[in-house]
């Protein structure tokens, strides 16, 4: 037991000064930055909701300043520069948020919108469709993605897309009705 402790103390010098007092003070302090982290991201997404993006973006950088690699920051930010326009802007806030979580359907849509506003039609399909694999109801994503399909000229595809929506839909409203 003590060669356990002492090891500890031989890894973590300051663990023989660690008194519960500055433990809790830790604490504290972490407590507090997850709350200014947490009030910010909520006025950031009240800010977008009511698209005043201005305010948006300066509340995501705020998060982003207290923690670099907070998804949903980066997410908001991304559609706070489609929203803008500045589409590079945007499909690099994306990706530094599909570094950190490649799963996030969200950003995949936003990465999607802005690659194809810049012109990058294919790319933004293959976004869209990360965006519908990783959530199968972001309707958002079937939304470009079929707009994007008929200025392809793919309009079967397109079809296609459409067709999975609906379906998509009814699972949604039909799971909503066994749950309730």
């Amino acid at each position: 037991m003590f060669s356990k402790f002492l090891m500890s103390v031989v890894a973590c010098p300051g663990l023989l000064f660690a008194t519960p007092s500055l433990v809790r003070a830790d604490d504290d302090a972490d407590s507090v930055r997850v709350q200014t982290i947490a009030r910010a991201l909520k006025d950031a997404d009240r800010h977008a909701a009511a698209e005043r993006l201005v305010q948006a973006e300066k509340s995501y950088k705020k998060v982003l300043a207290l923690d670099p690699k907070n998804v949903p920051a980066l997410a908001g930010l991304a559609w706070v520069y489609n929203h803008r326009g500045d589409y590079d802007a945007a499909v690099d806030a994306a990706d530094d948020a599909l570094e950190i979580d490649p799963t996030n359907s969200p950003v995949w849509r936003e990465s999607g919108y802005g690659l194809w506003k810049k012109g990058k039609k294919w790319h933004a399909v293959l976004a869209l469709r990360k965006a519908i694999e990783h959530d199968t109801r972001n309707w958002g994503a079937y939304d470009y993605l079929t707009t994007i399909l008929e200025d392809l000229k793919e309009s079967p595809a397109a079809d296609l897309v459409r067709r999975q929506k609906q379906e998509e839909k009814k699972a949604a409203v039909s799971s909503r009705r066994v749950v309730a």
